[in-house]
């Protein structure tokens, strides 16, 4: 897939290592179909596992963040909550 040109010059190495990664974990994935589609439910979900890890390791794109925080989120943090510990996931935007 091409880079656009609008991207600055600095942004290209990490478009190329997005890619660059992608196309890895596409291979392995072609890679292990069988072995996937031969495992038990458990094995699945296993495989399942550490390909989701391998995409969260992926360097994420500067477009994929929004900047917006959810309501439950903001409730958490807010000193009558009753949640200990409030944490922060990543936020991202699921492609439409």
């Amino acid at each position: 897939m091409p880079i656009p040109l609008s991207i600055l010059p600095k942004d290209i190495a990490r478009e190329e290592k997005i890619a660059s990664h992608c196309n890895a974990l596409a291979g392995v994935i072609v890679s292990i179909r069988d072995v996937y589609c031969k495992a038990e439910k458990q094995q699945k979900a296993f495989i399942e596992t550490m390909v989701g890890a391998a995409i969260w390791y992926i360097p994420k794109p500067k477009n994929a963040w929004t900047g917006f925080i959810s309501f439950e989120t903001l409730k958490a943090f807010h000193p009558n909550s009753s949640v200990v510990n409030p944490k922060f996931s990543e936020e991202h935007v699921y492609p439409t």
